[in-house]
């Protein structure tokens, strides 16, 4: 089967199995599925009268989850109903026979947002990998860490620099209050709170989780570390504080611990500005 469309296999089956039971394409069943508004009592799309009507797929597990949808809710797909079930009160599509509570949804969400973290440290270590070959190691950490450090420049400006230069205590807050999974991935601990002084330890992290597990040797976790740290760099700064980090290295406990002072920054990388 030729694939125009890239899309979940499930999801590309169904959709193709609606239009051979409809008798036409899929292009042709997908767009009368968003046929513009009727105009003068006819649609423009309107189907043929030998043709049965073309109702929505009803999808489940990961196909419903491709389209937006989660397991517990309705099956059905965000497609159009046809006319005559539209006018049926109270009539709902039943839900998959393997439906979810929301403590399993909440579950495979979390599981979903740790394998996204570990999908970012294997992405990491490969282009730094890649890069290393060919420029030598010292030049692939430079260019991985310039890029990531624009990355934080644009979260740091986006989401704190309304605390610069010296609101240390809303800018815990909002740092804090927005660690992953409520703070079960990275298990920050907030030392020594003040108006001149943040002090924020991770006492966990999945991306060193991730590079231990592949086997790689500890100074390439070190050297990682200091990569990926580099996000902080442009976060903090770029909201107009001070910034520096201790990041992992061999024998260490924990992970990364963040040290925050009061504004102007010093920016780290200043031609990433």
């Amino acid at each position: 089967m030729t694939r125009w469309l890239e899309l979940p296999d499930q999801v590309y089956e169904a959709l193709h199995q609606a239009a051979e039971a409809a008798g036409c394409s899929m292009a042709d069943w997908i767009a009368r599925q968003f046929q513009p508004p009727c105009q003068g009592g006819k649609s423009t799309l309107a189907a043929q009268p030998d043709q049965p009507p073309i109702a929505p797929i009803p999808l489940q597990g990961e196909e419903n989850k491709a389209l937006g949808g989660w397991p517990d809710q309705p099956s059905t797909s965000h497609l159009p109903l046809p006319p005559e079930q539209k006018k049926l009160p109270g009539v709902q599509p039943a839900p998959p026979p393997s439906g979810l509570t929301d403590s399993e949804v909440i579950d495979r969400l979390r599981q979903e947002l740790r394998e996204s973290f570990e999908n970012r440290a294997i992405i990491y270590w490969f282009i730094y990998d890649e890069l290393r070959r060919v420029l030598g190691a010292e030049q692939a950490e430079a260019i991985m860490s310039r890029a990531i450090y624009r990355r934080g420049l644009e979260k740091g400006k986006q989401l704190y620099q309304r605390f610069a230069p010296a609101d240390l205590a809303g800018l815990r807050d909002a740092f804090v209050g927005r660690s992953a999974d409520q703070g079960r991935l990275f298990q920050p601990e907030v030392l020594q709170p003040d108006s001149e002084t943040l002090e924020i330890k991770f006492h966990g992290c999945p991306l060193r989780e991730t590079w231990v597990q592949m086997g790689l040797a500890d100074q390439e976790v070190a050297t990682l570390c200091r990569i990926a740290a580099q996000v902080d760099y442009g976060t903090f700064e770029g909201a107009g504080f001070q910034f520096w980090a201790d990041t992992w290295q061999p024998g260490g406990q924990g992970c990364c611990f963040l040290h925050i002072r009061p504004g102007p920054s010093k920016p780290s990388h200043p031609a990433s500005e």
